[in-house]
């Protein structure tokens, strides 16, 4: 779990630890066993190796969350309209004209993405090619996606909204 003052606490299988504790807030968390990812609002990517957190990239603004395929190929969203792809180096920030609050990768591919937003916004990236928009039926802030497949998937937002699709 992440949270504010930079807490990141872990279960260890028997009970809780804090293995890190550090200025700023941690707001999302994402990993494979043995490779975990945060982020939050001090514009940077931590990666827990072994027994400590080590920063592997650095940009600017906040980045709301974070999710990915492996331990390489992780995909960050965030404040100021921008997205941040590590794939086992720093890979910049792509500009959007919408602010992300959430993404989620299938496990297909770290191109294969819901990215969810301000205004009601849903973007399906299929293979890191094309966009599509799915009309959410509403103009509130989307703060969180999840996805079983291309075929199946919930968002949840502001003022009590909660979708489902299957396609």
């Amino acid at each position: 779990m992440v949270g504010s003052a930079g807490t990141i606490i872990v279960w260890d299988g028997a009970d809780w630890t804090t293995p890190v504790t550090r200025a700023g807030d941690h707001l999302a968390v994402w990993g494979t066993p043995g490779q975990w990812y945060v982020t939050g609002d001090y514009a940077q990517l931590w990666k827990y190796e072994s027994s400590s957190w080590v920063a592997v990239c650095s940009s600017t603004g906040t980045y709301y969350d974070i999710s990915g395929t492996g331990t390489s190929q992780v995909m960050m969203v965030g404040a100021l309209r921008s997205t941040f792809r590590y794939t086992g180096s720093c890979n910049g920030v792509e500009r959007s004209g919408i602010d992300f609050f959430a993404i989620f990768c299938l496990p297909t591919s770290i191109y294969d993405n819901y990215f969810i937003g301000e205004s009601g916004f849903i973007g399906i990236v299929d293979s890191g090619q094309n966009i599509t928009n799915e009309d959410s039926g509403g103009t509130e802030h989307l703060y969180d996606v999840w996805a079983t497949s291309g075929e199946l998937f919930w968002v949840v937002g502001q003022n009590g909204v909660i979708l489902y699709k299957q396609k």
